[in-house]
């Protein structure tokens, strides 16, 4: 999405900054609190999981580590999206969808095989998935306990999506090399956020009406250049190809994608129910480029690397950026 491409109107984000500023204390609150109360479904769900999956301890607290925010975003987001909807959802659904979408990436974007590949994709249309090591294990047991709190009504949808964001997903593991033109690179790009968040999406709402998809894959495809914008400096290290890495993706573009959905939303939501699911956009947004900066300024996360009784949280709001 280039920059000329996105005429929004001043007055428009100028109410964005407005409502970023006087929802913050509100926020902050609201957050802290729901954030606790998916710690505390992570640990009820997920842990035992953990605990009978994964026998080493010491891997077993490392991938808790990686596993608790992802929870928690995953979940926080579909939360905001049920609000919006005002369709009753299942954090502990939320919980489990945000731990496999972390798992799931690890797996593709680990050394792994044809032969896996095949094995998820098989998994992804009803067959069989034969476990080889612990993490395929485990991320068959989080995809089953994901089909056992499914609703029955969403299932046709959220599988196609699902198949459709794998299609994307494994197309997207040739960024590793340069044959993508940009023009390809960003609609690869772009269809695998648009997929994934439709899988998310559709695990709270069944019947969405065309409009609402496209607006829904319009933001998932936002979502994923966010992502690849966030992780930039990563990526470069480990010589995967976006339009981050590559020069051609700012931060004003994002910004001013955001805004043109935010209008969007609240044309087809209206502005009262979509007002406080877009400010929560743009606060991520707005962590997503200090976490840039501190990036370029070679202050990195080391989550991953560090045990769990070595990571602590003064705020349970802290994992949604972490």
């Amino acid at each position: 999405m280039r920059e000329n491409e996105l005429n929004i109107d001043p007055k428009k984000l100028s109410q964005i900054v407005y409502d970023m500023i006087i929802f913050l204390p509100w926020t902050i609150l609201d957050a802290n609190a729901r954030c606790r109360d998916l710690v505390k479904i992570f640990e009820k769900s997920i842990d035992p999981i953990l605990t009978e999956v994964i026998p080493d301890i010491s891997e077993r607290q490392i991938l808790r580590t990686r596993l608790l925010p992802a929870g928690t975003k995953g979940a926080f987001l579909m939360q905001n999206f049920a609000k919006l909807t005002k369709i009753q959802f299942s954090s502990e659904l939320g919980i489990l969808a945000g731990v496999f979408t972390r798992i799931y990436d690890d797996l593709i974007d680990s050394e792994s095989t044809d032969n896996l590949y095949s094995k998820i994709t098989d998994l992804f249309m009803g067959e069989e998935f034969e476990p080889s090591d612990e993490r395929e294990k485990l991320f068959l047991t989080i995809f089953q306990s994901i089909e056992f709190l499914l609703p029955k009504s969403v299932y046709i949808n959220c599988y196609q999506a699902l198949q459709d964001a794998h299609h994307f997903q494994l197309r997207s593991r040739q960024q590793l090399s340069s044959i993508y033109s940009e023009k390809i690179l960003s609609s690869v790009t772009a269809a695998k956020g648009a997929k994934g968040t439709l899988v998310l999406f559709s695990m709270i709402k069944s019947a969405m009406e065309e409009k609402e998809i496209i607006l829904v894959e319009e933001l998932g495809a936002c979502f994923q250049h966010i992502d690849d914008y966030e992780d930039c400096e990563d990526d470069k290290g480990n010589g995967v190809f976006t339009l981050a890495t590559v020069g051609n993706l700012t931060f004003k573009q994002i910004a001013l994608w955001l805004a043109k959905i935010s209008s969007q939303f609240e044309s087809y939501y209206g502005r009262d129910n979509a007002r406080f699911f877009i400010v929560g956009l743009f606060y991520w947004l707005s962590m997503v480029g200090i976490v840039r900066l501190l990036s370029r300024l070679l202050i990195r996360r080391t989550i991953e690397h560090r045990s769990i009784r070595a990571l602590k949280y003064l705020f349970p709001i802290q994992l949604l950026f972490s």
